[in-house]
């Protein structure tokens, strides 16, 4: 066995590292496209640099092999789906926006298969998701535009709604809901259970107990004025 290949950066880092403008926009790239992290813009931002190079490098030179060149060039843009109809006057003006288009993750969310960024990403590197007859567990991967209609779950595999219930079954359950009693705070159950006593009513409500000194003080005055009228 040989030497392992050295592993090279496939990006350049940016010149100087404190320009807001150029920190800002990073931030709102990594947002929208839910990339993990700043490589990823540089990463892309490297490509369209080169994509740039070699398109003025075509504009600077003529012939034959040139214009062969310049075909291949652009048949390779035509698959990727980044212009339908290129010219190197277009190149000149491509933004990180195109390429970060095409990437997988991207196609997976703007297809419908998940609902955010952060969703596709994980079904991605999970290997969940089925680029034509293979799974590709690479987010930042290049989707062609032959192998857009063959973006597919694996089989058996459903994304589902957390808190999204049917409209029907809402309703159902709304007809079902009623008024909750505020008059007492005990169960039903506890309720059905108990049996009035002594000093309470069927409603639940207390009596007050009368004292036995009035009670007897009643009697006596009820007895005394039967006396008088014999």
């Amino acid at each position: 066995m040989g030497a392992p290949r050295k592993q090279r950066r496939k990006y350049e880092r940016p010149t100087h590292p404190w320009k807001s403008e150029r920190i800002t926009e990073e931030k709102e790239l990594c947002k929208k496209y839910g990339l993990k992290n700043r490589k990823e813009v540089w990463r892309v931002k490297s490509r369209i640099r080169r994509f740039r190079q070699q398109a003025r490098n075509l504009l600077a030179s003529s012939g034959e092999e040139i214009m062969k060149e310049k075909m291949g060039f652009f048949n390779k843009l035509k698959k990727l789906g980044i212009y339908e109809n290129p010219s190197i006057e277009d190149l000149l003006t491509i933004k990180a926006d195109d390429l970060l288009a095409r990437r997988l993750q991207s196609q997976v969310y703007s297809r419908g298969i998940a609902k955010t960024m952060k969703e596709a990403r994980q079904l991605i590197t999970h290997n969940h998701v089925i680029v034509g007859n293979r799974i590709v567990n690479i987010p930042g991967y290049t989707v062609s535009k032959s192998e857009e209609e063959g973006i597919r779950l694996k089989k058996g595999m459903r994304v589902i709604k957390l808190g999204g219930k049917p409209e029907s079954e809402k309703g159902a359950k709304e007809e079902k809901i009623e008024e909750p009693n505020t008059e007492s705070k005990e169960p039903e159950k506890e309720k059905k259970g108990k049996e009035p006593k002594g000093d309470e009513k069927p409603g639940g409500e207390k009596v007050r107990r009368k004292s036995k000194s009035q009670e007897t003080k009643k009697e006596e005055a009820k007895e005394g004025g039967e006396g008088r009228k014999d």
